[in-house]
């Protein structure tokens, strides 16, 4: 086939390739996408030991579509990091929507270097693929038709599991009658003759006894050339080996091209079957191997050599061969063609204030009927002094470049210390800012490198509410500094951090900790990783480059993968909605709370936050427990921890209860109501309300929502608290489930709106889920909703509204109304036992998913993640 006749076939079968992702993975780092999602009729089967008694990395995942006409082939992924970092919990086939195509999918976990050195990963690799084998008939999965994907180190592994099939060595452990070969390899560049690789110019830093290749072999590669033959997949090939797709972009700057060529040549020259693809101005990853035709060539090779008997449309050659694409207007191409004034430092204006220098850019064809954002721009170390010009680094005259100044007109103002960056600075800005004409208050914007990426933590940290983002360069100080960055001050900014891999200046560890700490929080970071690039990055802020890869600490993190598109989307809205969130309602203080149920929950804090714990009535530590996140409603409103144990969190104490249904329950108190931090309210425009309901409408007349972010973020704690309570108790994490009534109801259908992968069912009492979030989000969580039918305080039509959006994308949401109740929807919901017709208690099921058991517990206690 030829190369035009190949790209029509491609592009006929683009359309094909069905794609689907969510965000969300809880504890660890994560490239710009968080967990996929468990597509509907699929079953997911998590960390499955393949060695017995092994290291905590012999794990895998298992995704297996529950209908099925035969037995499946499996495609296992094999993660990249550098054999160093990484995890199956970012598993391409899965986001790539093969289970919706009728394979299974598997993503391994292995030691790597930082455990055990090579070849425990080779060895980690073929017993997760033995151990598939064994177990292939129990999960439907075809022993026959096994697949191999990885990208980067991952693409190495892979490799060396195909051509390595007949090589006994690397197989060790359990299962060892099974084979360990595979019927076809994915290789996304994936290092291959390590001495080659080394010594390529460019990529000699490779070659260092500190690098990652060399934590892989034991030492530096060219002082253990007998030790990088042994792990080079092109040592091993034959004329057996499965059919090879390599893919690589001809601008990696993290494993030269050449690796792939000489993996094809050797294949070609064996007579496997294989086809080398190589991607034009791609980089070591994204976005080039995102494109259309990449995801149709791998689709297309996995059908041709795990499902079909001939080729399918669009695949490449049986025999050896080559195509190429072009990635697409490349970045720096594009960087390169944009005209700057030669003279672009008298762009910016020289001033002074109060003995602080600085220069300024005015926004291009200033129109003083605007208003425009500032950008703070602070120089690293190199800047200092008082000379009004070496604050001009190397970002600002890319900020002067005349086509970004047309993009994104704004005002540019460099100021310039003599100190490290504090807080007295910050005051002069302010100053400035506050006198210059038509400035957008809500859109200042501050970016630094080194000392003034660490200037960019600190100053944010005296004032996160001033500004609306930020971006720090190799911000994390001197390696001999102290750890200076608090997290939980700044993790409502919306920050970019850019950082190089191998800094010896700024260590990137600190980076990595403060990433980790927001993950925690749930703050709103991204941070981007330069791969093998050392301190001087800072033009990359606005340029980006090919090597780099971004990490979300949260959901809320905004996706723009371009970083003045990133910037200028923020706006910091006014305060006057948060200052309303944050007042604490009338408490109670317990009132009508029975002794004996007070003391039957242990009171307890967390991070500000009182809750009460009640644990199973004859606890076993080793024991594993559902948990229920139980959410009270208004009247439970504080901070004297007594408050939010009312009414129903009584029923959690009787004694049949606790002996029939032992769980942990956990009640958190909140200060206002159940939102996760950083939820935004919309302008609320007539024109938007008229989309909503009526009953909606009625409320929004009645009730001030004024547009913002919602600051209290109780959810958010409580999610935090419910990981605390997992370390400290043997909690079931596949039975997690919330419920609560009124404002509790309403902060249950939040709740599996924020964060639907986390909770295994839900059951909402006499609640409502804002008109402008989507109910479709969470239509795979199992729910049993309540409501009085005579509700004067929730209108009954916000539940009605819910089950009517949920039946129409076939969610499983349960919904019973109370003919003739009125608030106390509550007293029924949390001890229903079966419908009652003769009283018009009858519950209605959104698609045939639902589970149509009768008791209200039962049916709770049913549910599991790994079953959804």
């Amino acid at each position: 086939m030829n190369k035009t006749n190949l790209l029509t076939c491609v592009l006929l079968l683009s359309t094909a390739l069905s794609v689907s992702a969510q965000q969300r993975s809880r504890g660890q780092a994560r490239q710009s996408t968080q967990t996929p999602r468990v597509p509907e009729g699929v079953r997911a089967q998590r960390n499955i030991a393949y060695v017995v008694n092994g290291h905590e990395r012999h794990v895998l995942d298992l995704f297996v579509p529950e209908k099925a006409d035969g037995l499946l082939p499996l495609i296992i992924w094999i993660h990249g990091g550098g054999w160093q970092n990484g995890s199956k919990e970012r598993c391409l086939p899965l986001r790539k929507g093969y289970t919706e195509r009728g394979y299974a999918v598997a993503s391994i976990n292995y030691r790597l270097s930082g455990h055990a050195t090579f070849p425990a990963q080779i060895e980690d690799c073929k017993a997760a693929i033995r151990w598939l084998r064994a177990h292939a008939k129990e999960y439907n999965i075809d022993p026959d038709r096994f697949g191999v994907w990885g990208s980067s180190a991952g693409g190495h592994l892979v490799s060396l599991v195909g051509t390595s099939g007949d090589v006994k060595e690397f197989d060790v452990g359990g299962n060892i009658e099974q084979s360990s070969r595979v019927q076809a390899v994915c290789d996304y560049y994936g290092p291959t003759d390590f001495k080659v690789f080394v010594t390529t110019p460019g990529y000699e830093k490779h070659g260092e006894a500190n690098s990652p290749e060399a934590k892989l072999i034991g030492g530096a590669v060219l002082e253990n050339k007998g030790k990088a033959l042994r792990l080079n997949p092109i040592t091993y090939v034959t004329k057996d080996d499965p059919p090879f797709l390599i893919v690589h972009g001809d601008k990696d700057r993290t494993v030269p091209i050449n690796q792939s060529q000489l993996l094809f040549e050797s294949l070609k020259v064996a007579g496997v079957s294989g086809h080398f693809h190589t991607i034009h101005g791609a980089g070591h990853g994204k976005p080039g191997f995102d494109a259309p035709e990449i995801e149709t060539m791998v689709l297309a090779f996995f059908e041709r050599h795990l499902k079909s008997k001939s080729a399918p449309l669009g695949s490449p050659d049986a025999s050896a061969s080559e195509s190429t694409a072009t990635e697409g207007p490349a970045r720096n191409a594009e960087v390169a063609d944009r005209k700057v004034s030669v003279n672009w430092v008298d762009l910016y204006e020289p001033h002074a204030d109060d003995d602080m220098p600085y220069r300024l850019m005015k926004p291009m064809d200033f129109d003083s009927n605007n208003r425009y954002p500032v950008i703070v721009s602070l120089h690293g170390a190199g800047g200092r002094g008082t000379d009004n010009r070496k604050q001009l680094r190397g970002w600002n005259k890319l900020l002067a470049e005349e086509q970004r100044r047309s993009d994104y007109p704004c005002y540019v103002l460099a100021p310039q210390a003599n100190e490290l960056w504090n807080s007295v600075h910050l005051s002069n800005i302010k100053v400035i800012i506050k006198n210059l004409p038509s400035v957008d208050m809500n859109r200042i914007y501050i970016l630094g490198h080194s000392m003034g990426g660490e200037g960019t933590y600190r100053i944010i940290q005296s004032d996160p509410d001033y500004f609306a983002a930020a971006a720090p360069s190799a911000g994390s100080g001197l390696a001999r500094g102290e750890d200076f960055i608090d997290a939980s001050l700044i993790k409502d900014v919306p920050i970019w951090s850019f950082h190089g891999d191998n800094d010896k200046v700024c260590p990137f560890e600190r980076d990595q900790k403060l990433f980790a700490e927001m993950e925690k929080l749930g703050g709103n970071m991204k941070l981007t990783t330069w791969a093998g690039d050392g301190h001087g990055v800072a033009e990359k802020m606005i340029t980006g480059g090919d090597n780099g890869s971004t990490q979300l600490s949260s959901d809320r993190c905004d996706k723009e993968p371009e970083f003045l598109k990133w910037l200028f989307s923020h706006k910091r809205l006014p305060l006057r909605n948060s200052k309303q969130q944050e007042k604490t309602r009338k408490q109670n203080k317990g009132a009508g709370v029975p002794q004996e149920i007070l003391d039957a929950y242990e009171a307890r804090v967390f991070d500000g936050m009182p809750y009460r714990l009640l644990l199973p009535a004859n606890f076993e530590a080793a024991r594993k427990y559902p948990l229920i996140l139980n959410l009270h409603g208004g009247a439970g409103v504080g901070d004297d921890n007594e408050s939010n144990l009312r009414n129903w969190s009584a029923k959690f104490v009787d004694a049949a209860w606790r002996t029939k249904y032992p769980c942990i329950v956990v009640a958190p108190q909140a200060a206002a109501d159940w939102s996760v931090t950083g939820e935004i309210v919309p302008e609320l425009t007539e024109s938007l309300k008229k989309t909503y309901s009526k009953a909606w409408q009625s409320r929004l007349e009645k009730r001030n929502y004024p547009p913002g972010p919602k600051s209290n973020g109780a959810l958010t704690k409580a999610f935090a608290l419910i990981d605390h309570l997992a370390e400290e108790f043997a909690v079931d994490t596949n039975r997690v489930y919330v419920l609560g009534h009124s404002m509790g109801g309403a902060g249950s259908w939040n709740t599996v709106w924020a964060a639907p992968e986390r909770f295994a069912a839900a059951i909402p009492s006499a609640g409502g889920l804002l008109p402008w979030k989507d109910p479709a989000k969470f239509k795979h969580v199992p729910i049993w909703a309540f409501h009085g039918g005579s509700d004067p305080v929730v209108p009954t039509g916000f539940t009605r509204e819910i089950f009517a959006r949920i039946k129409e994308v076939g969610g499983s949401l349960k919904y019973t109304e109370l003919k003739g109740v009125g608030h106390n929807a509550s007293r029924y919901a949390f001890s229903y036992e079966g419908d009652e017709p003769e009283k018009v208690y009858v519950t209605q099921y959104s698609s045939e998913r639902c589970d149509k058991t009768a008791n209200v517990w039962d049916w709770l206690f049913a549910q599991r993640l790994d079953k959804r």
